[in-house]
């Protein structure tokens, strides 16, 4: 065998892109539910299967809601990181 020289790994330099995913997907995951629930409510009127939805889109708005803070927090992290990287 060859010796091969080591790899370098190189730093990914898409950490703006990463930062405004983190700050951006919990808010539309909110949008989402609340979409979900206004198009499936009406549509599942009377249905035991309503109960099901609702208690899914709960965990997916609680989840959402927790995200929120979190995602903003680290997403600043990443803009400021991939801000500092460019210089």
């Amino acid at each position: 065998m060859e010796n091969q020289p080591p790899v370098e790994s190189k730093p990914k330099k898409n950490y703006v892109k990463r930062g405004v995913y983190w700050i951006v997907a919990p808010f539309a995951l909110l949008v989402f539910v609340f979409v979900a629930y206004v198009v499936l409510s009406p549509a599942m009127m009377g249905s035991s299967a309503l109960v099901a939805v609702n208690y899914v889109l709960g965990l997916l708005g609680l989840i959402s809601l927790i995200g929120i803070p979190v995602g903003v927090v680290v997403g600043i992290v990443y803009i400021v990181k991939g801000s500092k990287q460019g210089d």
